[in-house]
């Protein structure tokens, strides 16, 4: 677990645990030099935070992840087999407005899946 998530987690050690930037930490420069490990196009070494950042922005595997993420919020459950359609096309949609995640949310609101979403006893 930590062999994954340390080295990208160093990526951020310019930002002390109240956001705050910082050059050194007790005295020594902060190396914030870390690698991002099986994450496919953002697989690498980097410099630092900002230098990550506009990847994981342009990453098509952070897009899919975020309309799986915003599925299960708005839905309060897992996609199924039976949604791959609309998750294909909330991902087509994502992609096509840029990542804007405001397009995200009023493509899912509009599908099916969320306007005839149905709460535990029956009713809407």
């Amino acid at each position: 677990c930590h062999q994954l998530i340390d080295p990208p987690g160093f990526l951020f050690e310019h930002y002390d645990g109240a956001g705050r930037y910082r050059a050194t930490d007790q005295g020594l420069r902060v190396d914030a030099s870390g690698e991002v490990l099986d994450a496919g196009s953002l697989t690498g070494t980097y410099m630092s935070a900002l230098e990550l950042v506009p990847k994981l922005a342009d990453s098509p595997e952070v897009r899919s992840c975020m309309v799986t993420a915003w599925f299960r919020f708005a839905l309060a459950r897992d996609a199924s087999d039976e949604d791959a359609c609309t998750v294909s096309m909330l991902e087509e949609r994502f992609e096509k407005a840029g990542g804007d995640l405001r397009a995200l949310v009023l493509a899912l609101v509009e599908t099916p899946a969320f306007t005839q979403l149905r709460r535990e006893g029956g009713s809407p």
